[in-house]
């Protein structure tokens, strides 16, 4: 896994990865085990247990999401040559020339999927966009004012040339 201080300027999203990274991310499956709700099968699916991959991989409904981001990273010219079940999680070490933007977009999409959980809605790669508009308008503001335009416009070039 890349570094989250290259690939993140905010602390909740390095914070949510870390707990990606170390198991320490709430499912139905862990919420089961202590005994705080009855069934351990996943929010979105209801047919497996909710285990942190099943949710953020495996799970239909959070598969189709992975294929609709794949077609995105495609259709805006962001390098992929593959995206397997441990770059979903762990994220992407220097193999693409993009890999800094594509972990940002992993963990906003794992983030959104997440999110998703918590609020019992299915997950929507045309609502993590938006979310990722907020995302990218968030950071320029911050590296603007940090003098650090020429590196953020650097990392987010594809996304900034699929907005014109």
């Amino acid at each position: 896994m890349v570094t989250c201080g290259k690939v993140l300027i905010d602390t909740k999203s390095r914070e949510f990865q870390y707990k990606i990274l170390n198991r320490h991310l709430t499912t139905n499956a862990f919420l089961h085990k202590i005994g705080l709700i009855a069934s351990p099968l996943c929010t979105f699916c209801g047919a497996e247990s909710e285990f942190l991959e099943h949710l953020l991989i495996t799970c239909p409904f959070t598969n189709y999401f992975w294929l609709d981001f794949i077609d995105w990273c495609m259709n805006v010219n962001i390098v992929l040559d593959r995206l397997s079940n441990i770059d979903k999680l762990f994220g992407i070490w220097k193999r693409e020339e993009d890999f800094l933007l594509l972990n940002h977009l992993l963990i906003i999409a794992k983030k959104h999927i997440y999110e998703c959980r918590k609020n019992n809605t299915r997950p929507s790669f045309r609502v993590c966009c938006k979310t990722l508009a907020y995302v990218y308008q968030l950071e320029s503001q911050v590296m603007k004012s940090n003098n650090k335009e020429s590196s953020h416009n650097l990392k987010w070039r594809k996304y900034i040339d699929s907005l014109e």
